[in-house]
């Protein structure tokens, strides 16, 4: 639980903070309390996904612009 609770305090706080109330050392946090959570991995595939999906509008959209003459 403790890693858990290192990693969503980190979100919203400083590293040094959250280390401090958890007594810790920023060193000590990354090597072993930070986490990749579930909602990382969510967040990362949901931008990706965004990304591609706006790069492919943009090409339809150039495609479509380009057979109308302009």
């Amino acid at each position: 639980m403790r890693a858990s609770r290192q990693t969503e305090l980190q979100r919203e706080f400083p590293l040094h903070v959250v280390c401090s109330w958890l007594g810790n050392s920023p060193r000590i946090a990354q090597q072993s309390y930070l986490l990749v959570t579930e909602d990382d991995f969510a967040k990362a595939t949901g931008v990706a996904k965004m990304m591609v999906e706006g790069l492919v509008l943009c090409v339809v959209s150039s495609k479509h612009h380009h057979r109308q003459g302009h």
